[in-house]
This record gives C-alpha cells, structure tokens and sequence, in this order.
C-alpha cells in the first residue's frame, strides 16, 4: 500500500515552535471567514480541509471514528471516495484525543489569517464535542499553536491514507 508523503505537515512542525500569540480571528459567518460545519455530525471526529499551496490543493476529509475518511478532490475533475485508514478505530480516536489535547477548542473560533503573502497552505478545521460544533481556519503560517498542533496531527492522519 502506497502512502504519500506531506511535505505540509513537515514544515507545520517545524512551524509550530515558532509561532508566538495568537491574533485575533475573523469569526465564522464574516465575509472574510467561510467554514462551513455541517458536516462535522456525531461520530465524526473531524472534517478538514486543505486547499492551496502551488499545487493547488483542495482537499476535502471527513474524518470518521470507525477509521473510515470520505474523501473529495474539490478540484475540476476531482472524485470522491471513501477511504480506510490503516489504523482504524484506534488511529481516529488517538487523533480525536491530539486534536482536544491541544487546546485548540479553548480558541477563539474564526479563520486566524497570516500577514505574509505568497503561495500559501490554508487549512479548515471542524469538529463537535460534546453537541458543540467548533470551527477554525488558518494559514501554514500565524496560526495560534493549538490550532497548528490539531493541523499537524490531521496532516499526519491523512498522510497515512492509502494514495488518492
């Protein structure tokens, strides 16, 4: 089984130690801060999203607690698909306990945007705890270290995913 490497998710840790306090974010519903999470229902653990970068990503999970990932390249001529990640039910509840381990629902939600221009890496975060649905984005770059450590261990997760 072929896995691919994501070279994102290097530099997010390495980005991590790096960054300083947190800015103010846009919040969700703002003209400048779209997240949508109505995907993220009971039993899902996390739906994230990637998009940009020179590649132009637009990558599309929703991360499920029995280890199964639906899966959508929003790009023209993208498909969807319903993965199986080889770490089933264990790997997404190790992920779901990094993700609230991090601190990253204790932030304010919104989008935390960074003040370098350039070809950037964006990243959605949904999930629901507890019926509460949290929603965050930033940038591969300025984003609080909480939310930057959930965005790691996602990157991760999904780097596990057999190829596309």
């Amino acid at each position: 089984m072929t896995t691919l490497l994501h070279v994102p998710s290097l530099v997010l840790a390495f980005a991590v130690a790096a960054l300083g306090s947190p800015r103010a974010p846009v919040p969700p519903g703002d003209a400048a801060c779209h997240i949508d999470g109505a995907e993220a229902t009971e039993g899902v653990v996390a739906v994230f999203d990637v998009g940009g970068g020179i590649a132009g990503r637009a990558d599309h999970y929703v991360i499920h607690a029995d280890g199964t990932i639906d899966y959508t390249d929003l790009r023209p001529h993208g498909r969807r698909r319903t993965l199986a990640h080889p770490g089933g039910v264990a790997a997404a509840t190790r992920l779901a306990k990094t993700i609230d381990g991090s601190g990253v629902l204790k932030l304010p939600q919104g989008c935390y945007a960074s003040a370098a221009g350039g070809d950037r890496q964006t990243y959605k975060v949904v999930v629901r705890r507890a019926g509460t649905v949290y929603r965050f984005a930033g940038m591969d770059e300025g984003m609080p270290r909480a939310l930057a450590e959930s965005v790691h261990a996602l990157m991760t997760y999904v780097g596990a995913l057999p190829t596309r």
